[in-house]
């Protein structure tokens, strides 16, 4: 005759089941992975392969796109620092610009401090999207002015396929560094004054001054 002690700790060690694999890859439903490495490393180690960078440099988040790994490479191969970030401010620029005309091929997550995109006051959003079409229309402007003084580069070749399509052109390396130069020094003209004046006695890159010029609006 089973006793009920006996009967109770017979039915709980029934729906224990197997003991859970400890150290093991998993899926987010919980099974155990197949794969033999975790996802993150796959895909690191595809990059690495893709770009020719070691697994450090290709755990660089500039290692991502072209225009980064043209940074990590410097100026002397690549681009310098305030090219670099010039590269950046563009792209938020032009993508506020899509933006504000509702493309959809615009990112649409929060970007900066005028991120409305019409889902507020109307009047709100007619201000900001007059502010950023502003805004992009002087970058290409200064661009515009670049091309005309470099005549026998395309700069908005460059700038369409290597900034924005992040296609690797090596022969388009010179005339992506003349766009950037311009419109760096673009985005410098568009900072306060005191935040020029910090930024050159420094010698703080344009990045550097971007913040700077933010902190001079919060103050």
């Amino acid at each position: 005759m089973i006793t009920k002690t006996t009967s109770v700790k017979y039915n709980t060690q029934k729906k224990r089941g197997r003991p859970r694999k400890e150290g093991v890859l998993r899926e987010a439903n919980g099974r155990i992975s197949r794969a033999k490495k975790p996802a993150a490393y796959v895909a690191l180690a595809a990059r690495a392969r893709h770009t020719g960078l070691d697994l450090a440099r290709a755990s660089d988040p500039r290692a991502a796109t072209y225009i980064g790994r043209l940074n990590m490479a410097g100026s002397h191969e690549g681009l310098s620092r305030d090219q670099y970030e010039a590269a950046l401010k563009f792209l938020e620029v032009r993508n506020d610009y899509q933006r504000s005309l509702l493309s959809p091929g615009a990112y649409y997550e929060s970007s900066g401090q005028n991120s409305h995109t019409g889902d507020g006051n109307m009047a709100d959003y007619t201000q900001w999207a007059s502010r950023v079409r502003r805004r992009y229309d002087q970058a290409m402007k200064a661009l515009q002015e670049a091309q005309f003084d470099n005549s026998s580069e395309n700069l908005y070749a460059a700038l369409q396929y290597v900034v924005i399509n992040g296609q690797e052109l090596p022969h388009l390396l010179g005339a992506t560094r003349i766009a950037l130069n311009a419109l760096a020094r673009h985005f410098m003209r568009q900072q306060p004054r005191r935040a020029r004046s910090r930024a050159e006695r420094y010698n703080i890159s344009l990045g550097g001054m971007l913040s700077i010029a933010a902190d001079f609006k919060q103050g």
